[in-house]
């Protein structure tokens, strides 16, 4: 007669493919236990990347474009010019892919394009990238005023759901203020409606500049999409068209400072 053991299940690994954009290596392995999972990455797997650059006056106070160096052990002794020319809401590599790096800890320095790093005149404290996960650092704030220059950093979760919209939103506009954002299905009220209140609470409210939601679920469809800040629609999308499986991120942006382009308030959109 065959005994069988009862108690905990044994463990199972199992390949998958590494769908992360920045892999180095083409599989991954996935550890499952009773309890938990845990994804095991190749040595060689890389980090992602993306930077936007948002910061409304850093173009006047430079004279023109910046350029952005990196500094970390992962890329040997010496600082590299990983941006050259980089001006207000442009995005490297773009909106929808990343640069792949060594995983690490990550000085950035932003100077005048000048191709020397002497001329920055702002370097990050230290920013953690970790292999097999994908960043948007953004360089918001203000050079000459507050709020202060600075990376705002945060992790993407680019992972599919085919049932819903992921859309995570940044306050990046420095000059509107703390502000309320409301989400409505496409002509269901006009913006004057949602300032008057019309269209209930926001989705996001006194939403301070510097701050990064988590993901919101949306059924996929078309949405309007309103900033109000003192009284008015600062941003006022219309129409806009989702789609299941889509991950987004949506940064609001100031108009460029002093004066220059663009000259209102926007969004920047990224995506998976």
């Amino acid at each position: 007669m065959q005994t069988q053991a009862i108690g905990r299940p044994p463990s199972m690994v199992a390949p998958t493919p590494n769908d992360a954009e920045q892999a180095a290596a083409p599989i991954k392995l996935l550890a499952v236990t009773q309890d938990t999972s845990l994804a095991l990455l190749d040595a060689d797997t890389l980090a992602g990347a993306r930077v936007v650059h948002a910061s409304p006056d850093a173009g006047a106070a430079a004279g023109g474009p910046v350029e952005v160096f990196a500094a970390s052990p992962a890329l040997g002794a010496d600082p590299v010019e990983v941006i050259d020319g980089f001006a207000y809401t442009d995005i490297v590599p773009a909106a929808d892919s990343y640069i792949s790096i060594p995983a690490g800890d990550y000085e950035f320095s932003v100077a005048p394009d000048t191709d020397s790093i002497g001329d920055a005149v702002f370097t990050s404290p230290a920013l953690g990238l970790s292999a097999g996960t994908e960043y948007t650092v953004m360089a918001a704030g203000r050079v000459t005023s507050t709020p202060a220059f600075g990376l705002l950093a945060s992790v993407d979760d680019n992972r599919p759901i085919a049932t819903q919209v992921s859309l995570k939103v940044t306050h990046g506009a420095p000059a509107a203020g703390v502000v309320d954002v409301y989400v409505t299905a496409a002509g269901e009220f006009s913006a004057a409606e949602v300032v008057a209140g019309m269209a209930g609470a926001p989705v996001l409210a006194d939403f301070a500049f510097g701050t990064t939601t988590d993901y919101l679920a949306l059924s996929a469809g078309d949405y309007d999409i309103r900033v109000v800040a003192g009284g008015a629609a600062a941003i006022n999308l219309e129409g806009l068209s989702f789609t299941g499986g889509q991950v987004l991120h949506a940064i609001a942006r100031g108009p460029a400072e002093p004066a220059g382009s663009p000259a209102d308030f926007g969004v920047i959109l990224l995506s998976n």
